[in-house]
């Protein structure tokens, strides 16, 4: 059976209305059980698009089953996140995760749902990413004959993990305070990504609010891996 799906909404219903509409183009879509968490507004401004976000959200077709969550207070995206990823993983022992800016292929779902069974029992690896990296960021060999491939890395442009992952994660970043003073930590973390110590202390000033980035610490801290597809099967309308 399918994983459930789990998509993350605010105030922008265009952008809901395409990433459903994409997303019920996938083959196992009619199979898929569909929650849609949508946060409520932070203020009158909001207040439109929100509501617009919930009426796109309740005629949502094509799935197996559509269930809409509507926050009664605004949570922010990375509490959000975080809210409704938790709950689901309460109920199931795996989930896909989709924000409301992200546009599937066919064959997203099926693709993510294959990995999950797959690694399931693989520890090591922490997460699916549908997204993967241009080759000019990151250039797959032509001898490399396998679709799919693993790096130190979590991408939530569409993803999926597991229960027992998601548990991994401490949002309070424990161990901070080490990590900025260990240049060596911080090195060995930016060798999946130069942006990621900058991204880190951003966030830990206040100056962002990100889930990902302290999903991605989690990531950095148990070792583990994250599994892109050899092309993307996403892309972000953000």
């Amino acid at each position: 059976m399918p994983a459930p799906i789990a998509i993350f909404a605010f105030n922008r219903p265009d952008h809901l209305g395409a990433t459903l509409e994409a997303l019920a183009a996938n083959r196992l879509a009619g199979e898929s059980h569909l929650s849609i968490f949508c946060d409520a507004p932070r203020g009158p401004k909001d207040t439109e698009g929100c509501q617009r976000v919930v009426e796109v959200a309740q005629n949502a077709v094509g799935f197996a089953s559509v269930t809409v969550v509507k926050r009664e207070a605004n949570h922010g995206c990375a509490a959000s996140v975080i809210r409704g990823t938790t709950e689901m993983l309460a109920q199931h022992e795996r989930l896909i995760v989709i924000e409301d800016d992200i546009i599937t292929s066919p064959l997203t779902i099926a693709y993510l749902n294959q990995a999950l069974e797959e690694y399931q029992r693989v520890p090591a690896v922490f997460s699916i990413s549908a997204w993967a990296p241009p080759q000019r960021m990151l250039r797959v060999p032509d001898r490399y004959r396998f679709n799919s491939y693993f790096i130190r890395r979590f991408h939530c442009w569409g993803w999926a993990s597991w229960r027992d992952r998601w548990a991994c994660n401490d949002w309070s970043v424990p161990g901070y305070a080490e990590y900025r003073n260990d240049a060596a930590m911080q090195a060995t973390h930016a060798e999946a990504g130069s942006d990621l110590p900058g991204m880190l202390d951003t966030q830990m000033a206040g100056r962002i609010d990100s889930w990902a980035i302290r999903a991605e610490y989690t990531r950095f801290r148990v070792g583990g891996l994250t599994l892109y597809p050899r092309v993307p099967l996403v892309r972000n309308i953000g």
